[in-house]
């Protein structure tokens, strides 16, 4: 049986075909709407040809009802925003007035490689190519869409479908013989000699009809509207004027400087009054966190936000600045830089991690830490402090190493890594549940990607028990980046102007004077919410009950059930606790006044006292924060050892004793409350 050479129909075609149907559905008389379908009445496999006399006009429903039952019967099935990436593409194909490309906007975790390699198979099914040209930033995402592809999704679908796709570097052959397609980076058609590495992927696929998949592609800018285009940009346009059609997938709407994205099309804001002026990019397909969500594919969040303040010093000038971190927005460096700022912040991930591991011992935490010297301080910390977490590290000046710590926690067996950027795009690993924000970078993009890491969803374990926690400082564009996360629209959490800063140009200096000076939580739902009174409160009484998981959740169930969480924390005259302390009024006993140098990790243990305290509605007098400071050193000895102070006795029955009446006074205040009722 001879097959014609040509399988799809052809735009002129489809135009012929939808004026004989007069643009309704041949099957169920229905409006053709974009997405309709030039379908063969004798079936192309079984030899009918590619004409107008063989062809009938389906629309959407119609057709996928035609292809579950006599065409394909693939084990897959598609996620909405991966349907709708193929139905999409098509369409865009198959329009005489649209270019030949679609521009997705997936958000992390919403199953774009898949999505792209659906539309591609869906290409070949059509005749429409015979080859793939798979882009991305990085070796580590050309070999986990070879593995996905080759071990987990191919079989799944039934034949006809593409052969073996496999990653290729600078090697020759690009294109190995019998084989469908290649993936390899954006770098490889650029690097050393430009000219003669793009000349080698051009002749590998000279002959070849194929799509070029470009993943990531918030990395390459706009050589339309940007003279400074990027070289790697500048060859990735030739290879897309040889394609057949192009897929982008882009993590956000703009580059992280601001700039527009290669070949990405943007709202005109005279168009639409209400933007007030702000450009977007207009995607074919997007997918929403709230969608994804919804759907099951990704994890709720829960996040404690830290707040603090610091003294910094200039090198330059002398001068010292008194920085808290819930108001600033460009110099949070300065603050994170500092092991009292950080160290709690690692103790909130290292608990976390450890309860999540009650459940399930695979589960474990990522650190984003500012840089290189920075991540090695965490290491550092973490290797002091919490000697039985198991911590790998991976930054760039490690080469080889890192990439080989980054396969090695994959296997399971270590509690927390930390990286710089190592870690973010493409790296998958779902026991990851724990995410340490202490980098000061706060482009929506980056902490998409960053935040992605731990969302998503373990095929093993029960969804319910799944929660992505967050530990990260309380600054203003972090309160605004997750607020928007838990708000989030049909058209996805990102900012239609392109992101915030944050990161600042950093200026010479040190940290003089660190302390953490309270913590809040933010859920998915603001019902949830907890200030710096609240969350001492719900984790004390979580902690009493052996009660894991979301704290914003059973903040959320508290005050469902007309729970009041700040009241447990009055007094029993019901007065409310006093303000909370700060660098300048922290009681520090006589005994404890070191040198500047020691006596900053006293203040914080002072501090910690004195919160606690206070939330609790004790005396606070002198002697009983001397003695909570001794109870403080049993509990953080981890301060002490740095500073070489020893223990100060016994006093461990003094922690029982204030626990107890913690608990005795809010199950008091609960009868009290029933009472009333």
């Amino acid at each position: 049986m001879q097959n014609d050479s040509q399988r799809a129909f052809d735009r002129v075609q489809k135009n012929q075909l939808y004026i004989l149907a007069e643009g309704k559905c041949q099957i169920c008389n229905g409006a053709l709407a974009d997405g309709w379908e030039a379908d063969h009445k004798i079936a192309w496999a079984d030899g009918g040809p590619t004409v107008i006399e063989n062809s009938k006009a389906l629309c959407i429903s119609c057709n996928r009802k035609k292809a579950k039952k006599y065409m394909y019967q693939d084990e897959i099935v598609l996620r909405e925003f991966q349907d709708e990436m193929v139905r999409k593409s098509i369409a865009n194909y198959e329009d005489p007035v649209r270019e030949n490309k679609l521009v997705a906007l997936p958000f992390c975790g919403s199953g774009k490689t898949l999505g792209a390699l659906a539309v591609a198979n869906e290409f070949y099914r059509k005749g429409i190519i015979d080859c793939v040209v798979y882009l991305t930033p990085r070796s580590n995402l050309c070999r986990q869409v070879e593995k996905e592809w080759m071990s987990e999704w191919e079989p799944k679908f039934s034949d006809p479908k593409m052969g073996k796709i496999t990653r290729r570097l600078n090697k020759n052959p690009i294109l190995l013989s019998g084989h469908f397609g290649y993936t390899t980076t954006y770098q490889s058609v650029t690097a050393d000699d430009r000219t003669s590495n793009l000349r080698n992927h051009l002749n590998a696929i000279s002959n070849r009809k194929f799509i070029l998949i470009c993943d990531e592609s918030q990395m390459l800018g706009d050589k339309k509207n940007d003279k400074d285009a990027t070289i790697t940009t500048q060859s990735t346009q030739i290879l897309a004027n040889k394609a057949e059609f192009i897929l982008l997938m882009t993590a956000t709407e703009f580059r992280s400087d601001n700039r527009r994205l290669f070949l990405g099309d943007y709202s005109n804001p005279e168009d639409d009054p209400q933007e007030k002026g702000k450009i977007y990019l207009l995607a074919d397909v997007n997918s929403s966190y709230r969608t994804c969500l919804a759907r099951g594919y990704l994890k709720p969040i829960d996040a404690k936000l830290v707040s603090g303040e610091a003294h910094w010093r200039s090198l330059d000038t002398g001068e010292v600045d008194h920085l808290v971190i819930d108001e600033i927005e460009k110099e949070l460096y300065k603050v994170l830089i500092h092991h009292n700022i950080f160290g709690p912040i690692v103790d909130i991930v290292v608990n976390r991690v450890k309860e999540a591991q009650l459940t399930d011992s695979r589960y474990c935490g990522l650190i984003a830490a500012m840089n290189q010297k920075h991540a090695k301080a965490i290491k550092k910390y973490l290797d002091e402090n919490h000697k039985s977490v198991k911590c790998l590290i991976a930054i760039s000046e490690d080469g080889g190493i890192a990439h080989t710590n980054l396969e090695e926690y994959k296997r399971g067996g270590y509690d927390i890594i930390i990286s710089v950027q190592m870690v973010y795009v493409g790296y998958d690993h779902p026991p990851i549940t724990v995410i340490g924000i202490l980098t000061h970078y706060r482009f929506s993009g980056f902490l998409d990607q960053l935040i992605g890491r731990g969302l998503r969803i373990r095929k093993d374990r029960p969804r319910d028990e799944q929660v992505c926690f967050i530990a990260t400082p309380n600054d203003p564009l972090m309160v605004e980046y997750i607020e928007k996360l838990r708000e989030d629209s049909l058209r996805g959490m990102l900012e239609r102007d392109g992101g915030g800063g944050g990161g600042g140009t950093q200026i010479f200096g040190i940290t003089e004077k660190a302390i953490v000076t309270g913590e809040s939580g933010k859920g998915i739902n603001a019902d949830g919410d907890l200030d710096q009174v609240e969350m001492p409160l719900v984790e004390g009484a979580m902690a009493k009950f052996a009660i894991t998981g979301s704290r914003t959740g059973q903040a959320e169930l508290i005050r469902s059930a007309g729970g009041d969480i700040r009241n447990i924390g009055n007094d029993k005259n019901g007065n409310s606790p006093s303000s909370t302390p700060s660098l300048d009024n922290i009681y520090i006993p006589e005994e404890d006044k070191i040198t500047i140098e020691k006596g900053i990790i006293s203040e914080y243990v002072g501090m910690n006292a004195r919160v606690v305290l206070q939330i609790q509605g004790m005396t606070i007098d002198k002697d009983t924060i001397a003695d909570a400071i001794v109870l403080e050193r049993k509990r953080t000895n981890r301060h002490f050892k740095i500073m070489g102070i020893k223990d100060v006795g016994n006093d461990l029955g003094k922690l029982k004793e204030m626990s107890s009446f913690v608990f005795a006074r809010n199950m008091e205040l609960k009868k009290e409350r029933d009472n009333n009722v």
